[in-house]
């Protein structure tokens, strides 16, 4: 029994050992494939697609065997990345006594050369000292298009991991593939799928290169949080310690404190330092605080966040006030300049009593080698206007501009229509004095346009204001200085200093106003925390002082979150600070913790006093109970909070109840009450609340009601012994302004239910959002990059465009500046029933399934107007639904029936003319029969109606009805070779810009897949049809006959992949496509990929 466990043990220790995590890049056909992955012995848990412009695929993998399986077509022929972990090691390929794999005695004196076939059991070699394990690819792929260019790229990537000896460990990843992928926002935790690293660990040292993460946390001054691209390195050896980094910053640190807004739970924009809106959040490099609290990303936590637009949304259970304080920290990248940091810092032991540490930091600007060389006039202004912002015209003349200049305002003129000198012109966002608005025209090209900012209709929108100008951004330099000490005399004192000097320069290009640059802070503490009067209580004190001069500058934050509330202060960094305090606390047990604090706060020449008093504790009555009272006096001010809440009683059931008052002398002053219940169960776990908000205001020193608003909290976590699982998030919010004669009132929902368990025949998951945001109109821009290379073609007839993998544009959104508030409702529900698991006659051959999405963003939400939105609906932003049932049957003999429905509706305002409503329905059958050995007939019937209304132009105008069927033989002539073919017949009629029409299809599709036994696959489909067109139009809209143009069309798909030695591979994709639109064009990519 010992040995077995021995055995196990030593099994799972070197798998676990192994596990290897890589990335794979893999070709997706248009049709049900099945792919080979790099590896096999795959953790299936961990595989994921990590594409975000590819379509939803329907996939079945064996891990085992390393295979993917596509079930589900895509629309275009693409690669795809696809990440997973995998067991690194050679398994045992027969498990057993090997006397089983040998032949009888009599075969022995037939043929002794059968005893080659025997298949020996393998197991890893594992060295005693050193065992070094790498894998990886190197390759390089081709795309050749020849009408619209071509591209060439390639990549190399590897993994290493392992040890050198017996105290040195080594490993990595190592790549020179840039991946544009920004992982979404909406998780706990982010796949880095980019990060890039190698790393050696020894007892002494660790050395860390490639994608670094500096985190330094040092006394007050020095607390820097940095995503990087270097070297870091940490040491120790005999008592002393310390570090160094040489990186490059992946982006700008920043942090902005900002009030909420009353009914907008986002999107809160994050900028650069100069308000710059276009920028992208380094992903993961964002910390968020509520209130003081710590929020976590998530969509089952606290917030989502979009690192591209640089947007943040707080989920339903955190309803944002007017009066709400939220403090972001992030970084972003602006390409303006590439940043470098160096740092330094070494550490002395003191006897175990304490440390002395000396610690320098240097964050800068290179101006040397960056992809924005500074030309000679620019380097002129930085020399002369020392720390000032500087702005130049964003105008140049240029006869192919799109503006000309009348009466001092550029007017849009792409179609040179307009006489005059014309002008490419850029646009700087300028909140302040900016007189332009984003603008897309009827042709898709983005302009600015002029607006008058003292227009009434325009005071009262939320709109992004443009000047014609450009900000040229100064290089800066900013560099720390710290010298920290502390020590402990004994368990009631203990002594601490620290020294820091900063270095700041705005423009280091320039020494005119260089006489602010450098600063100094400093900060002393006397304390003791474990001075025990009795067994039960304990006192512990602080006396300290900080202060800084007015020229001092940290890197980061270096106070309290809830520093400015306290103290009730707005931002300041241009004034000299001084802090004393004086802090005791006393604890008795864990019964009660008591905190007072007196401060006395200088800045500039005001001074505040500050006495504070927060408590908590617990009892058999009072199961939690915590305060906190803060008052603040100065000369001219009087300023008060007092935030109270407790939980009642032990066992499940308590009650709760939450106070909080806010006073400020003469200005304001507001009461929020909150009482409720909470029940802790095993299986439930609930929070009801309501609570009430009345908030005044001093009008000629007499108090006014302000406001006066009601809410009410629901959250309930519920797991039931059935399966079934609830979560739901409930806030309602009603609020009367009195002054201003203005209402609010709004819902915040967010609630998921499912259920799961493997032998129950229903499967059910539904989640469903409601939140109140500000939405930012966006406008769909087509970019042209090439025949062949897109996703989308222009459609001359229809002034549209419309999807086509052989296309020369890309589409992408652009944000007009224009917001408005709305109401956002997400659902999705999905149910499986598996009627095997419950019935034994006919109806266990059959599953049934049922998909339904809805997304709504506009104004007057109702659930009751769900496909009831239509063109004249103004205030909807887009409402998009989709409803799929689906019944599949399968019995013994191999006869498969899927029939399925698909309604969907999408009424969209991303054209800028005007919201376009597009109507689906779709009904189809699919039937599989065997009707001899390896040979199966199919039957595929489609019925359809497609509607298309335009809200701008009639002419766009389009309807397609009829159906679509194909009949034909798929056959399986060996384990290598799969043929299937088929007949096709498609019939569709309806109208378009005002003309009637009818067409019909005749075509035919032949499919081979063929196996070169385990070294690879060709895959061919071949597509031949031809399209008849009657009626009053011309052609043909693009929705009908699944796109196929009028007359003949001719297609041909290759792709092959072909492995060499078990360690090369070559992939190759050849489309062909032959009709009116594309006359004979070809489209080639290959790669080439080595395996080690």
């Amino acid at each position: 029994m010992i040995s077995r466990i021995i055995l196990i043990g030593l099994f799972f220790s070197i798998t676990k050992g192994q596990i290897i995590s890589t990335l794979d890049t893999i070709n997706v056909s248009t049709y049900p494939s099945e792919i080979k992955l790099q590896h096999n012995l795959i953790i299936d848990t961990t595989f994921s697609i990590i594409n975000k412009d590819i379509d939803s695929i329907e996939y079945s993998l064996d891990p085992i065997n390393g295979l993917l399986y596509v079930t589900k077509q895509t629309r275009i022929s693409k690669p795809i990345i696809v990440t997973y972990d995998y067991y690194a090691i050679s398994l045992p390929i027969k498990i057993g006594p090997k006397w089983i794999d040998l032949p009888l005695i009599d075969s022995l004196m037939l043929d002794n050369d059968q005893s080659k076939d025997i298949e020996l059991t393998s197991y890893p070699i594992v060295k005693e000292k050193e065992s070094i394990y790498s894998s990886g690819t190197f390759f390089r792929n081709l795309n050749i298009a020849p009408r619209g260019g071509s591209e060439f790229s390639g990549g190399f990537q590897m993994q290493i991991q392992g040890s050198l000896g017996d105290d040195i460990e080594v490993g990595g990843v190592l790549s020179d593939q840039n991946f544009p992928i920004q992982p979404d926002g909406n998780t706990s935790n982010l796949d880095e799928i980019d990060k890039i690293f190698f790393q050696i660990n020894h007892n002494n040292f660790e050395i860390r290169a490639g994608d670094v993460d500096i985190d330094i946390e040092s006394g007050k001054y020095l607390n820097v949080k940095r995503k990087t691209v270097g070297v870091n390195n940490q040491f120790k050896f005999n008592g002393v310690s310390g570090n160094g980094a040489v990186a490059g910053s992946k982006g700008v640190s920043h942090q902005i404190e900002f009030k909420g807004v009353d009914g907008k739970q986002g999107p809160y924009n994050l900028t650069a330092k100069n308000g710059n809106k276009d920028i992208i959040i380094i992903a993961g490099s964002e910390r968020v605080w509520l209130n003081g609290v710590r929020l976590h990303r998530g969509e089952d936590y606290d917030y989502t966040i979009d690192y591209s637009l640089g947007e943040i949304f707080f989920m339903p259970k955190n309803i944002i006030f007017f009066d709400s304080d939220l403090f972001i920290e992030y970084q972003y990248g602006d390409e303006q300049y590439n940043r470098n940091l160096l740092s330094s810092s070494i550490n002395k032991e003191l006897n175990n009593r304490g440390k002395i540490q000396l610690s320098w930091i240097r964050e800068y600007d290179q101006t040397l080698n960056t992809n924005n060389e500074i030309n000679s006039d620019a380097l002129s202004l930085f020399k002369e206007s020392g720390d000032r912002e500087i702005y130049v015209t964003g105008s140049i003349e240029d006869s192919s501009g799109i503006y000309i200049l009348l009466d001092s305002v550029y007017i849009f003129d792409s179609t040179n229509t307009i006489i005059g000198q014309h002008y490419q012109v850029s646009f700087t966002y300028d909140s302040k004095n900016g007189q332009y608005v984003r603008k897309l025209s009827n042709s898709g090209v983005l302009y600015y346009q002029w607006v008058d900012r003292k227009n009434i209709e325009l005071l009262n929108e939320s709109i992004d204001y443009y000047s014609p100008v450009r900000e040229l951004v100064a290089p800066e330099s900013h560099q720390l200085v710290q010298a920290l000490s502390n020590y402990r005399v004994n368990h009631w004192l203990d002594l601490s200093f620290e020294m820091a000097l900063s270095d700041y320069d705005r423009n280091n290009m320039s020494s005119i106003d260089d006489n602010d640059n450098q600063g100094i802070g400093h900060q002393i503490k006397i304390s003791g925390d474990q001075i025990a009067l009795t067994n039960n209580l304990i006192i512990g004190y602080e006396v300290s002082q900080w202060g800084r001069n007015k020229k001092f500058h940290s890197l980061q934050r270096d106070r309290a979150i809830e520093f400015n509330q306290d103290w009730n202060i707005l931002p300041l960094y241009d004034k000299n600070e001084l802090m004393q305090n004086f802090n005791s606390t006393f604890s008795i047990d864990s019964l009660l913790l008591v905190n007072t604090n007196l401060s006395r706060y200088t800045i500039g020449s005001n001074r505040k006093e500050r006495v504070q008093l927060d408590f908590k504790g617990s009892t058999n009555f009072f199961n939690k109970i915590s305060g906190k009272i803060n008052q603040v006096h100065s000369n001219n001010e009087y300023y008060q909070t007092i935030d109270f809440n407790t939980k009642l009683f032990s066992g499940s059931i308590h009650p709760v109840i939450d106070y909080k008052n806010e006073y400020s002398d003469k200005l304001y002053h507001f009461n929020h009450l909150t009482s409720g219940l909470q029940f802790n169960g095993k299986q439930l776990q609930s929070i009801l609340g309501f609570g009430q908000r009345e908030d005044y205001i001093y009008n000629d020193n007499k108090e006014v009601l302000f406001s006066k608003g009601y809410f009410g909290e629901v959250d309930i976590k519920y797991k039931s012994l059935s399966g079934w699982n609830h979560s739901i998030v409930y806030r309602k919010r009603i609020k009367n302004e009195f002054i201003d004669d203005q209402k609010i009132n709004y819902d915040l929902l967010q609630t998921r239910i499912f259920l799961r368990k493997p032998r129950i025949p229903l499967r059910y998951d539904a989640k469903f959002k409601i939140e109140e945001v500000l939405t930012e109109q966006r406008m769909a821009v087509y970019d042209s990059v090439g025949l062949g290379l897109g996703t989308h073609r222009y459609d001359i007839q229809f002034e549209e465009y419309v999807p086509d993998p052989n296309g020369a544009y890309i589409a992408y959104t652009v944000l007009s500046g224009s917001r408005r508030p709305t109401t956002k409702f997400e659902g999705i529900q999905r149910l499986e029933y598996d009627f095997s698991k419950k019935y034994k006659t006919f109806l266990k051959n059959i599953k049934y399934r049922m998909d339904w999405k809805w997304d709504f963003n506009g104004n007057n939400f109702h659930i009751n107007k769900y496909r009831r939105n239509n063109l004249d609906s103004e205030s909807v932003v887009r409402s998009k639904s989709k409803l799929l049932n689906e019944i599949n049957y399968l019995n013994q003999k191999g006869n498969q029936i899927k029939i399925w429905n698909v309604n969907e509706r999408d009424l969209n305002s991303l054209d800028p003319r005007g919201p376009d409503l597009r109507i689906n329905n779709e009904n189809g059958v699919d039937y599989l029969k065997p009707i001899m050995r390896e040979m199966h007939f199919g039957l595929k019937l489609d019925q359809h109606r497609i509607n298309i209304k335009s809200s701008f132009s009639s002419l766009r105008d389009r309807s397609a009805a009829g159906y679509w069927s194909e009949i034909g033989l798929k056959k399986r002539f060996s384990s290598v070779l799969h043929i299937e073919g088929y007949l096709q017949y498609g019939y569709d009629e309806g109208t378009h810009q005002l003309n009637s029409y009818s067409s019909s299809l005749k075509g035919v599709q032949f499919d081979l897949l063929h196996f070169f036994s385990s070294k690879g696959r060709i895959q061919t489909r071949f597509e031949w049809s031809n399209v008849d067109l009657f009626g009053e139009a011309n052609y043909l809209p693009p929705e009908a006959l699944r796109g196929n143009a009028v007359g003949e069309n001719r297609r041909v798909t290759i792709n092959g992949n072909i492995f060499l030695k078990d360690n090369f591979s070559i992939n190759i994709n050849i489309n062909y496509i032959s009709d009116i639109r594309y006359d004979n064009f070809i489209n080639m990519s290959g790669e080439l990929r080595a395996y080690f």
